[in-house]
């Protein structure tokens, strides 16, 4: 895994994914296609647009709410 980068990518996405309710976790897997027993498909750059989106989105529902 580590001649391969793997290791690196993997690591950073595991570490974002463990801080996450289950639910927005298994979102995640299912539509980035990440699979656990496959690292080589964590790729922290597809993970981290996700969620931020994710943030993007929920903060323009909350600003519309308060409106």
């Amino acid at each position: 895994m580590i001649a391969q980068g793997a290791l690196a990518e993997y690591l950073p996405v595991e570490m974002m994914l463990r801080d996450h309710p289950r639910h927005l976790r298994a979102n995640a897997l299912m539509k980035l296609e990440l699979d656990p027993r496959n690292p080589s498909t964590f790729k922290y750059n597809k993970l981290s647009k996700h969620v931020h989106n994710k943030c993007v989105t929920a903060d323009d529902s909350t600003l519309r709410d308060l409106e």
